[in-house]
């Protein structure tokens, strides 16, 4: 494939991949999951896809001198957009998941509160309720999903 081919190629890809994480990034401030899940497995192959045509383009970029100035020009502005749009997403996606794990530490929390644990009995056979004091209470099992 010659340089230009490549190029081309890689042009493609990063544009495609601009429209997905731009995508992704809105649903990350709408708090939409099921749109960004949708974003996921394309945005991990033309990831990939990019990241290898990159490398290529790297290895061999004495060819690049023979790309039309402006297709190098573009690819230039593309990568920018892409770094930019990626820096983005990297700090949405902590924000999204500081808040999925407050969220989940909350509930985890208002759980434990306010579980009735077991009945402990004391010495005189009398449980906590009946003697209208809380004994120290066993954690009830629970399980949460902390994914995103």
């Amino acid at each position: 494939m010659d340089m230009k081919q490549r190029v081309d190629d890689l042009i493609v890809i990063a544009r495609r991949l601009v429209e997905i994480i731009e995508a992704e990034n809105k649903a990350l401030r709408a708090h939409k999951p099921a749109e960004i899940a949708a974003c996921v497995t394309d945005k991990t192959s033309l990831s990939r896809a990019y990241e290898s045509r990159m490398r290529g383009l790297i290895e061999n970029h004495a060819e690049l001198a023979e790309v039309d100035p402006a297709m190098r020009e573009k690819l230039h502005d593309l990568g920018q957009r892409l770094k930019t749009l990626t820096d983005e997403n990297g700090r949405l996606l902590k924000v999204a998941l500081a808040a999925h794990n407050e969220f989940v530490g909350a509930v985890a929390q208002a759980v434990r509160q306010s579980s009735a644990g077991p009945g402990l009995y004391s010495r005189k056979g009398t449980t906590a309720v009946a003697r209208g004091g809380r004994e120290k209470q066993r954690a009830q099992p629970v399980s949460l999903d902390r994914t995103l």
